[in-house]
């Protein structure tokens, strides 16, 4: 057993069992949508329904993050790790529980071509030449952090762009 002292707060971890939770990005997959669902909210407007596949790598990203914690850890002499069964298994399916960010990113991909996304480095739709996205929809990936600051960054420079496209369109 150890003693506490100051450099874990006075708490005795001996013995003890602490849960990780990870957070892991989630490999693009065109099987994933959002769609309509047929039920209407408290405005009368259809709720989206998120239809998120996740993929083997997904599973295999989770695999090996594990294994490095507690790789780490142990070699650390800081405890050990056990890994839940469904990551470790080969034959598998997701929990239930399992839960996400829930940001809708990648709905309306960023591409060059239209065969790889919905819309252009302008974030204007490869379809239709007078309608611009600006939305987290438009991130290619998701990465790690909240989207919310890059969504700013986007329609601010999605703002300077049509903000020049008036002025050339005025100037001709």
């Amino acid at each position: 057993t150890s003693q506490a002292d100051d450099s874990n707060d006075g708490k005795d971890w001996s013995g003890g069992q602490v849960n990780l939770i990870a957070q892991s990005e989630q490999a693009p997959n065109r099987s994933s949508r959002v769609i309509l669902g047929d039920e209407r909210n408290a405005l009368g407007m259809l709720q989206i329904i998120q239809d998120c596949r996740l993929l083997e790598i997904d599973r295999h990203t989770l695999q090996i993050t594990a294994e490095l914690i507690g790789r780490e850890l142990g070699a650390a002499a800081a405890g050990r790790v056990q890994v839940a069964d469904w990551i470790t298994t080969e034959d598998f399916e997701w929990p239930r529980g399992l839960w996400g960010g829930c940001h809708q990113i990648g709905t309306t991909r960023m591409s060059e071509n239209p065969k790889d996304g919905v819309v252009d480095q302008n974030q204007r739709l490869h379809s239709v030449n007078n309608v611009f996205v600006a939305s987290s929809g438009v991130f290619p990936t998701g990465g790690y952090a909240n989207p919310t600051m890059t969504s700013v960054a986007l329609t601010f420079r999605l703002a300077e762009h049509l903000k020049n496209l008036g002025a050339n369109t005025l100037q001709t």
